[in-house]
């Protein structure tokens, strides 16, 4: 188990773009947020929900937080993450990211590092929505939500910021570790065992 931190699975998101709740969505049969938090609390003694649609989750018997500030994206979810854990770094991550593995996380919450944030990149994108945050950041986060600046990378000139590559001679590694699902396109990619590069990237 990873000691001082708490596991937080962002599940607010709008879907708008996909048409359904992407949390929901099956492969093999079970909810992509399932498999998130099968892998989740291996990992972690706590792992929680942020969501507005508590019903829909209630079948994964997991504390659903929902979010303080509406209509804030996963910023927005960050800060209520933040907020609400007992621990001093809450991991997050998004719920449509159904290819990410316990030694992904691990190699995050492990990589050795100072900064307030650890995140990882996959051919030079940024995963902001699969890394580590302390309550360091519930400040600069709080101003950033007042001033209505949404953004999760608008916080990173404001913080210390420990980038994490995910390269191909890690011994875990496969392009599909970060690929995420926002379209009914890229549902029926990963049913049929294909996967966009550019959305692994």
């Amino acid at each position: 188990m990873v000691s001082d931190c708490t596991g937080v699975i962002l599940a607010g998101g709008k879907s708008k773009r996909m048409g359904e709740d992407k949390a929901l969505l099956l492969m093999d049969g079970k909810p992509f947020i399932q498999y998130i938090k099968e892998i989740m609390k291996r990992i972690f003694s706590e792992v929680i929900i942020v969501a507005e649609k508590k019903k829909e989750y209630e079948f994964l018997n997991l504390h659903i937080e929902e979010d303080i500030v509406k209509n804030a994206g996963p910023l927005g979810g960050i800060y209520t993450a933040l907020t609400f854990t007992s621990t001093q770094w809450s991991f997050i991550v998004s719920c449509d990211v159904p290819f990410i593995t316990k030694e992904l996380i691990e190699y995050i919450c492990n990589f050795s590092s100072t900064s307030e944030i650890k995140i990882p990149s996959f051919n030079e994108k940024l995963h902001p929505l699969c890394g580590m945050y302390s309550k360091v950041c519930l400040p600069v986060i709080a101003t950033q939500l007042q001033q209505n600046n949404f953004k999760v990378q608008n916080i990173f000139p404001l913080l210390p910021v420990e980038i994490i590559p995910i390269t191909k001679e890690l011994s875990f590694f496969s392009s599909q570790l970060l690929y995420n699902i926002n379209t009914q396109s890229e549902y029926s990619g990963i049913k049929n065992n294909y996967f966009s590069v550019d959305n692994a990237t």
